[in-house]
């Protein structure tokens, strides 16, 4: 299966690798503060009420005159700044106040597997997996199109019950983690927050070596993967092949000695047997032919041959 899409997004695309919006959408969110970004606070010909902070651990900023600070977590600049208006209005008749998020420290998100361009993504406002995805150039054609999200930190912002992850109680490392289709995020199409963690699976692979012309890993497709595709798309056998004798080493569980399947090929293109349908991580050994004293003879005739060819004077007329 083809996966491999380009998705034409007009609401974002940036070389510093930081999505944003130039028409935004109403029902969207600019940047939310958090912990580690920087605040600057300025008071129009009040430099006294002017402020740089950065967010704590708790989601505070520290502002003039506020013992306790302010809660800055999870706040758009213009929310912000209205927050801090009416903090103001205490002590000012009509402060004219600018607040701005100077440095963003939030950690971006990761994408990485089978995507055209693995990379680190700054969220400057709100995001959906699919446009993650489509940001860093689509997804390769050996993804088997399921992407796990890994959520490093947890989401206090969003209000949405699907936002709130838990992990599984087999999971050992302690961060929740769901899987997604591709095929399906039309419908669910998650959001993705900073600090999440995008892998995009693969295919699983088999491994054909020996006497084919190009021996390698090939990607199990959707649809499967038999013995005689895989042969192909290795570009074929050696002329040397041992084609009735080809191994297939299949893992088996619960033991560090594979199973051992045997295969004639030449059976197979008979018809006079069915093909046989490899499994993730098989390893199919293609090898050589035992040599008759004939073939011996037959090789060394032709090397003869082309020393000969290339001794012999040249007479011209």
């Amino acid at each position: 299966m083809q996966i491999r899409f380009l998705l034409i997004i007009a609401i974002f695309f940036s070389l510093s690798g930081e999505i944003f919006s130039q028409n935004p959408d109403t029902n969207r969110r600019g940047y939310e503060v958090g912990p580690g970004d920087k605040i600057s606070g300025k008071v129009l010909g009040e430099p006294d009420f002017n402020f740089d902070s950065v967010v704590d651990d708790d989601g505070r900023i520290q502002v003039p005159f506020s013992d306790e600070g302010i809660i800055a977590a999870c706040k758009t600049e213009r929310e912000l700044r209205e927050i801090v208006t009416q903090h103001l209005l205490k002590y000012l008749r009509n402060p004219q106040i600018s607040v701005n998020v100077v440095e963003k420290n939030r950690p971006p998100v990761t994408v990485y597997g089978e995507i055209a361009s693995p990379q680190r993504i700054v969220l400057t406002r709100d995001a959906t997996l699919l446009e993650i995805i489509s940001f860093a150039g689509g997804m390769t054609k050996e993804s088997n199109g399921v992407i796990e999200v890994t959520r490093t930190i947890e989401n206090t912002c969003s209000k949405k019950p699907e936002d709130r992850w838990t992990a599984a109680e087999n999971n050992q490392m302690g961060f929740p983690t769901k899987s997604f289709s591709f095929s399906a995020l039309k419908e669910t199409n998650p959001a993705v927050f900073p600090g999440d963690v995008v892998l995009i699976q693969r295919f699983p692979p088999v491994y054909v070596v020996g006497e084919v012309l190009k021996p390698g890993e090939i990607s199990i497709p959707e649809e499967g993967l038999g013995l005689m595709q895989a042969l192909a798309m290795a570009s074929g056998v050696g002329r040397e092949a041992k084609i009735k004798d080809i191994k297939i080493y299949r893992r088996k569980d619960k033991s560090s000695e594979p199973d051992v399947i045997s295969v004639n090929i030449e059976k197979i293109r008979k018809g006079e047997s069915g093909d046989v349908r490899l499994q993730p991580y098989d390893i199919v050994d293609v090898g050589l032919k035992p040599r008759t004293f004939g073939s011996v003879l037959l090789d060394i005739a032709g090397v003869s041959v082309k020393s000969a060819a290339n001794t012999l004077p040249v007479r011209t007329f």
